[in-house]
């Protein structure tokens, strides 16, 4: 019986192409743009008030994709010509490289949790408690970081 070695367990995925990234990329947000989109309509359904704390969030989620993420993906595409350093950035362009993308990103910023079919988002709200302890973990790991 061969014995394996933790290297032999190791196994690195090769990098994919730029066309490729960019088309991963843009079908993830694509997808997630009209999930939130519909989860909007069906939040503002329930009681008819564009208002409501539901409603708001899904709109901070969509405003963080449309304005911070897809503005941000569209600079790399478009406004850098440096070839090397335009996939240095894909590779790095958080949340996409992260496991989860996005979706662990709305689960750790926003309030939202993972419904049953682990596809779709549920709006649950945090007390105030719950969001200090959230952010103040967030800085403890970033000055573990850093």
């Amino acid at each position: 019986m061969k014995k394996k070695k933790v290297v032999d367990l190791i196994y690195i995925e090769p990098q994919k192409d730029e066309a490729t990234v960019l088309k991963d990329y843009q079908f993830s947000l694509e997808y997630w743009k009209k999930l939130l989109r519909s989860m909007q309509e069906t939040y503002y359904e329930r009681h008819y008030d564009s208002t409501a704390a539901d409603v708001l969030e899904i709109l901070n989620m969509r405003k963080f994709l449309g304005q911070f993420l897809q503005n941000r993906l569209e600079w790399i595409i478009n406004d850098v010509e440096d070839k090397q350093l335009k996939r240095k950035y894909l590779n790095v362009l958080p949340p996409f490289p992260q496991k989860g993308g996005i979706k662990t990103l709305f689960l750790h910023f926003f309030q939202v949790i993972e419904a049953e079919n682990k596809k779709d988002l549920i709006y649950q709200a945090k007390t105030d408690t719950e969001k200090e302890v959230s952010i103040l973990w967030d800085i403890y790991k970033l000055r573990r970081t850093i």
